[in-house]
């Protein structure tokens, strides 16, 4: 391998799992009562202390539903809750199926992800494949998020690495920013074929490992 890179790393959801579709988004949107463009913000904007374990999933979306009014039952908790596990564990097997040959190929890999305590805990009983990712720095463990800078340097310390030897993929722009900053390569991931070819013209993996078709 002519390359310095010794250890790919992984966003969980919108890389080795599909964004969610917008039937998902669409269900969301229904049970919490509000329309796309008020979800949409507040499902975000309230989401960073969610993932870092500060709040739990009952408070989340009694923000994201109204501050001031009274909290959703816990029957409507529980169908927001699994309609987004649902929503954000739909495997993307071709992104797999890659992690997979670099781990055949002597690589390490790791998952960085952004998750709340109640999505980690029904993504390990569903999610069995993760267990083959050695180092998985998930932000609810250890009370940071992406892109603050400590959770970049957990995934390296969890690897034994520098962050010049680490490749990062994730499909936020302000993620691949702060992984770019921590000392990290990194590919905004919108499909394999487009971060393979991204990464093909880096020249930051053997060719056998950037071609698509092997891994369709």
């Amino acid at each position: 391998m002519h390359t310095e890179i010794e250890a790919v790393v992984f966003d969980f959801g919108g890389v080795l799992t599909w964004s969610p579709p917008d039937q998902h988004t669409e269900r969301l949107q229904r049970l919490c009562g509000l329309d796309r463009e008020t979800f949409d913000r507040r499902y975000m904007r309230k989401r960073g202390e969610y993932d870092r374990g500060a709040i739990d999933t009952r408070e989340y979306w009694s923000r994201v539903v109204d501050s001031k009014a009274p909290p959703p039952g816990s029957e409507v908790v529980r169908s927001l809750l699994e309609a987004d596990i649902v929503a954000w564990t739909r495997l993307n097997q071709a992104v797999l199926n890659w992690a997979q040959a670099l781990q055949g190929e002597g690589l390490s890999t790791g998952i960085l992800s952004n998750m709340p305590w109640d999505m980690l805990e029904a993504i390990y009983e569903k999610c069995t494949w993760i267990e083959r990712f050695p180092a998985r720095i998930f932000s609810c463990e250890v009370g940071m998020i992406k892109p603050e800078p400590g959770i970049y340097r957990a995934c390296s310390d969890a690897l034994g690495l520098v962050e010049s030897k680490i490749l990062f993929l994730d499909d936020r722009p302000e993620n691949i920013e702060g992984a770019l900053r921590a000392g990290m390569r990194a590919v905004r991931f919108r499909d394999l074929g487009d971060a393979l070819g991204r990464i093909a013209a880096g020249g930051w993996l053997a060719p056998r490992l950037t071609d698509i078709q092997e891994y369709r």
